[in-house]
């Protein structure tokens, strides 16, 4: 698990975090806020991962 953002956010490389069912996504994925590329990017990480976790 690696921390993210400035909310306290705590995800693995998937967006997956700690709490089950909640992911990390788009700006609470990064430091402060990210080009609109990089969010679009960790949204799509995410969007496999929770189709991962429903099948």
């Amino acid at each position: 698990m690696q921390h993210h953002g400035t909310r306290g956010i705590t995800a693995n490389a998937m967006g997956r975090s700690t709490v089950s069912g909640l992911y990390v996504a788009g700006d609470a994925a990064y430091l402060g806020p990210s080009q609109l590329i990089y969010a679009a990017a960790s949204g799509s990480k995410v969007a496999v991962a929770v189709l991962m976790d429903l099948t």
